[in-house]
């Protein structure tokens, strides 16, 4: 199953963008927010520094989908004497599943899945039980997988945004032992966002054509 999920993901994003219908309707969007509620999956880790991240997206108002970019970084969490700093940069595919407003606001449902390239720095602060460990540092990346549900809020083109997200990942680090071990560097996470929107005056009811 997590095999056919990148493909699956590029397949919607590549259907989105090739679309001529959907092209007369496309709309940009980019902004940024943070996390207040972040929680590593590594048991026991406690949230250091608040995760902060960048977006952009790109959708169209006939189709309910939009691919979006992110970067995320500054997030830290601390499990005793280790401490860990992910970032990642992630590429999503978005549904919208309900909206509904008026032409003041406008209120978006949105589910979505993504791909993620993650970067972790597993810092040992000091380790009385290693001597010559303490202060070492080791670095890995890999892949990840990431869900999320939330909803964006419309008003003019400025874009307010609350999302429920999980992003999934594991990593292996020596962390003071003789070999490496595995660890689940994922996390859960509230995220709130603002952003601009470009080319939402195209939203318009049509009515349909008919050959």
């Amino acid at each position: 199953m997590k095999s056919l999920l990148p493909a699956a993901i590029v397949s919607c994003m590549l259907l989105l963008i090739n679309s001529s219908q959907a092209n007369a309707q496309r709309f940009f969007e980019f902004g940024g927010g943070f996390s207040p509620w972040s929680e590593s999956h590594v048991a026991g880790a406690t949230t250091e520094k608040t995760p902060f991240h960048a977006y952009v997206e790109y959708g169209n108002f006939l189709q309910h989908y939009s691919i979006s970019a992110r970067y995320d970084f500054s997030s830290q969490y601390q499990l005793e004497n280790y401490e860990l700093n992910p970032w990642f940069f992630g590429l999503f595919l978005n549904r919208k599943l309900l909206s509904f407003g008026s032409y003041r606001y406008e209120v978006e449902v949105i589910g979505g899945a993504g791909l993620l390239l993650e970067q972790h720095r597993f810092l040992d602060r000091g380790n009385n039980q290693v001597p010559g460990y303490e202060l070492e540092e080791e670095r890995a990346s890999g892949p990840g997988f990431a869900g999320r549900f939330g909803a964006k809020l419309l008003v003019g083109k400025f874009v307010g945004s609350l999302f429920l997200e999980m992003f999934r990942s594991q990593q292996d680090f020596t962390a003071g032992q003789f070999e490496q071990q595995t660890f689940q560097t994922g996390s859960n996470r509230l995220t709130l966002s603002i952003g601009y929107r470009l080319n939402r005056e195209n939203n318009e009811v049509t009515c349909p054509t008919y050959f």
